[in-house]
């Protein structure tokens, strides 16, 4: 994260200045994950894997490619208990 603002009637989250996060747990990730073409999404993979961080990471690549295909089709990415 690089920057954080929080509103008067903001969620909670544990976001802090500083703190690396994978791209594919965090619906920010997955936004900036969904914008790059597929070749740079794998070399993505290839390099950093698709590390667990709970019981709802997503952990399949051919899992994650579909939902940032759905992301692209919709333009806004969720996060549900995946980091």
């Amino acid at each position: 994260y690089l920057y954080r603002a929080i509103g008067n009637k903001s969620v909670p989250t544990d976001a802090r200045i500083g703190k690396p996060r994978y791209l594919h747990t965090t619906a920010a990730g997955k936004a900036i994950l969904a914008s790059y073409p597929s070749d740079c999404v794998d070399k993505i993979l290839e390099k950093v894997g698709l590390p667990v961080i709970t019981g709802n990471t997503i952990t399949d690549s051919d899992k994650l490619k579909e939902e940032l295909e759905e992301i692209r089709e919709r333009r806004y990415a969720t996060n549900f208990q995946e980091s």
